[in-house]
């Protein structure tokens, strides 16, 4: 084995290999159709994107939120218009 490949070799062993980030994800619709072309579109282009929760209900959404701390909130903007109005009221 000559020098450049050895060094290659080395360089390739002592590197650490990069940390599997993945975005923990929860989504809130409740459209059943939505929510299964949502979840596909997430699998096919968004491999680092985790699911972590998904529901069609505003009351369960509040407690998956708060279960789960998501990286990232896909939510449905009319039950989202309800879950602002319910926190602005408490």
């Amino acid at each position: 084995m000559d020098t450049n490949n050895l060094l290659l070799l080395y360089n390739y062993l002592a590197l650490p290999e990069p940390a599997m980030s993945t975005i923990r994800t929860v989504i809130v619709e409740d459209i059943p159709a939505e929510l299964a072309w949502t979840k596909n579109q997430l699998s096919i282009h968004c491999p680092d994107v985790e699911l972590v929760g998904e529901t069609g209900h505003l009351e369960e959404a509040t407690r998956l939120i708060k279960a789960t701390r998501p990286d990232l909130l896909l939510m449905d903007i009319e039950i989202r218009a309800a879950l602002v109005m319910t926190y602005s009221t408490d």
